[in-house]
């Protein structure tokens, strides 16, 4: 699993999809089924990181941002990952579109759901989301958010 932007529109979507196929070819209750597919589409990230009271889905959405704290080679490794599978899209429309998300995480309260991931991996995770966003790499972001704020 990955944060992203979210992962490219098809998938999250394709994965849940996938996931009701494969349980109904191995005779899985609906109701599961259908428990673990929104689980799957949890992880799209549409809406903000405050906590929904659901504990599966708090701590699925958790272990999927959990990256973002963990060491900063795992870190930048996964930020290149998650670029590659935006190879088609233009790279300044990229990490606009990227930076925007990655600064709605700081701007939120909390970037975890959990207690025990908010005390394992929050202030990591903000520290290096804000180096990531103040580095080169997100240069047009900035400059972009820079003159929507002038207009």
């Amino acid at each position: 699993m990955k944060a992203s932007t979210a992962p490219p529109s098809w998938t999250v979507p394709r994965s849940a999809e996938l996931l009701r196929h494969d349980a109904a070819t191995l005779g899985i209750p609906l109701a599961r089924v259908r428990r673990a597919a929104d689980l799957v589409r949890a992880t799209a990230h549409v809406h903000a990181p405050a906590a929904c009271g659901d504990r599966a889905t708090d701590l699925i959405i958790d272990i999927d941002l959990s990256i973002l704290g963990r060491d900063p080679l795992a870190f930048m490794d996964y930020e290149y990952s998650v670029e590659e599978e935006y190879a088609a899209v233009p790279t300044a429309t990229y990490r606009t579109a990227r930076g925007q998300f990655l600064a709605s995480l700081l701007a939120a309260p909390f970037i975890f759901r959990t207690p025990a991931f908010r005390a394992r991996y929050e202030e990591r995770a903000r520290t290096q989301l804000r180096s990531l966003l103040d580095g080169p790499r997100y240069r047009r972001y900035r400059r972009r958010r820079w003159w929507r704020c002038r207009g």
